[in-house]
């Protein structure tokens, strides 16, 4: 062989050692490997878990006065059901327009579930203080109604009371004509909420 050839060789070698040089680190680059005792683990959802959570119709042009039962106030029904058992759900009461003339302790709100009470409290300013939080998923600040409450398979059912206490509070009339909105929502685990 000539000194030509063999300089065409060496070239072509070279070529082919920096190619796979290029492409063995590309490659290296994006591949990344673990041992055992260093897995990555991936959480996901429970397959097609889901939970309906139907916050009831809307209340439009509700009035409210200093009653003697909450039973009198506003009453809003609350559906939870899951497809699959193990789930959970929080559920929370956002304030959209609460003015400072109804943060008062006679303004009162209580959760049943049945007969059973999960939840009380009042919307003063004391009391707002200690028990609401800013929402992450929607900007609001919240009341927690329901903390990694267990989702039956079968529709459960709770019930939202909100009322002016009148029976055992004094009601200043800085409290009339005022206005006051919420929202319910609830987030999860496990899970995604239907339609």
């Amino acid at each position: 062989m000539n000194k030509k050839n063999m300089s065409k060789i060496f070239m072509i070698f070279g070529i082919s050692i920096l190619v796979l040089a290029i492409i063995g680190s590309t490659f290296a680059y994006y591949v990344w490997t673990t041992g055992e005792e260093d897995t990555t683990k991936i959480v996901t959802g429970i397959g097609a878990a889901t939970v309906i959570f139907d916050g009831g119709s809307d209340i439009a042009d509700a009035n409210l006065r200093p009653v003697s039962d909450k039973s009198k106030g506003i009453i809003k029904t609350i559906n939870v059901k899951g497809d699959t058992t193990g789930l959970t759900f929080n559920m929370y009461l956002d304030l959209i327009t609460l003015p400072d003339a109804l943060k008062e302790e006679s303004f009162r709100y209580a959760l049943y579930n049945g007969e059973t009470l999960k939840k009380e409290g009042n919307f003063s300013s004391d009391y707002l203080i200690s028990n609401t939080s800013t929402c992450t998923e929607n900007s609001t600040t919240h009341i927690t109604l329901l903390t990694n409450e267990a989702i039956s398979t079968t529709n459960t059912t709770y019930t939202l009371y909100i009322w002016i206490d009148g029976a055992n509070y004094t009601n200043p009339n800085t409290m009339m004509n005022q206005t006051f909105s919420f929202k319910l929502h609830a987030n999860g685990k496990g899970a995604v909420l239907g339609e």
